[in-house]
């Protein structure tokens, strides 16, 4: 049964007797083998990573709030000073972030001072009584509603701005004499401030910006009030450590503006980043899916008396979606067949067509010498 088999043998042995080594198919086969084993050792790279498959939808999450995760240094700016503030197309505002965002003072050499976990200006104990009661403190005439108290600086300044009235004295005011606000603002000047953390907005064109100055909202319009800090000198220079819209880590997701630095030509100094936010979601072989942003910057800075730090982005209506894959086994064995094969079957020709050619160059020698 085994010998019937021979019939079938597309390979025919031919005797040794008939075989020719020449150096020629010594070289050409060492090649053969080099080359066949690079390219098994490039296609098991290539199989045993992935790849991501890239698609396009529309993004249907328009009422999902996005985080914003900041981290900037600006080495020539004291905390005290800045405030964050965000607005957007909603007509939503938040005066100067402070739960989720912490502003760390820095030295003139960049080097750590200590955390801030509070707003811009000291926010300090309410006033008591000798027996340890809190009493109501006066709002300096500030008042809006009957019997309001304004116990600490804050709540006194707050109340100013409010009014629309300019806190530049603050040394009136004895809540902010007990708190030491002056002695504060005396011992910062100088100093640097590294604001890190996160914020969440909606899904809309908005603005947030990191500018000097007290924050706060009177008759619709958004104003930064530097009248208690006319005497301190500032530079919004500034290194953008990192910005992401969505998750900063665990994902391929390249941010534009992570290490970004820039200077400031003078105190009245504008700098502002146009940003096009792209939702983007990322679905691993594994089955964790990761949702996060991917976006496009442009940047502008001028001499301006609007002073600050503006970041304006717009939302993308599409969402990329990418889908990790990887290669079949099946195709894998067939690559590396193709590979084995090819490289054998070329090799043969070149071996072939060599042969031929020392045989016709060895007879037409005979030929020359004979004559």
């Amino acid at each position: 049964m085994l010998s019937n088999l021979q019939k079938f043998d597309a390979y025919a042995k031919t005797l040794d007797d008939f075989k020719t080594k020449t150096s020629t198919g010594g070289v050409i086969t060492v090649f053969s083998y080099v080359l066949i084993i690079y390219l098994f050792i490039a296609e098991c790279v290539s199989y045993f990573s992935t790849s991501f498959d890239t698609q396009l939808n529309v993004d249907t999450s328009r009422r999902d709030l996005m985080p914003v995760y900041l981290n900037i240094t600006l080495p020539k700016a004291p905390c005290f000073l800045l405030s964050v503030d965000i607005m957007d197309a909603s007509g939503e505002f938040k005066d100067d972030i402070k739960h989720t965002l912490e502003k760390h003072r820095l030295t003139k050499n960049g080097e750590l001072v200590s955390t801030e976990a509070f707003r811009i200006n000291i926010n300090g104990t309410s006033i008591k009584t000798k027996d340890g009661k809190a009493k109501c403190g006066s709002c300096y005439n500030a008042e809006i509603e009957p019997n309001q108290c304004c116990n600490t600086c804050n709540e006194v300044i707050r109340a100013y701005e409010n009014r629309g009235w300019s806190a530049k004295d603050v040394s009136k005011f004895a809540q902010c004499v007990e708190e030491g606000y002056a002695d504060r603002i005396k011992n910062e000047r100088g100093e640097g401030c590294r604001i890190e953390g996160y914020f969440e907005v909606k899904k809309v064109a908005a603005e947030f910006h990191i500018a000097p100055g007290l924050s706060f909202h009177y008759q619709d319009m958004h104003i930064h009030d530097l009248n208690p800090f006319s005497d301190v000198t500032y530079d919004l220079s500034h290194t953008i450590n990192s910005l992401s819209f969505g998750k900063p880590e665990g994902t391929f997701v390249l941010n534009p503006l992570d290490n970004h630095s820039e200077k400031a030509a003078s105190t009245e100094y504008m700098f502002q980043y146009f940003i096009n936010v792209v939702s983007t979601n990322i679905e691993y072989a594994n089955g964790k899916k990761v949702h996060t942003n991917q976006f496009a910057v442009t940047t502008a800075k001028r001499p301006s008396e609007k002073v600050g730090i503006f970041f304006n982005f717009d939302i993308s209506p599409m969402n990329i979606i990418y889908v990790e894959q990887s290669r079949s086994f099946s195709s894998f064995l067939t690559r590396v067949c193709a590979i084995v094969g090819g490289i054998f079957a070329a090799a043969g020709f070149l071996d072939r067509v060599l042969y031929s050619a020392e045989r016709n160059l060895a007879a037409k020698a005979e030929i020359g010498k004979s004559q």
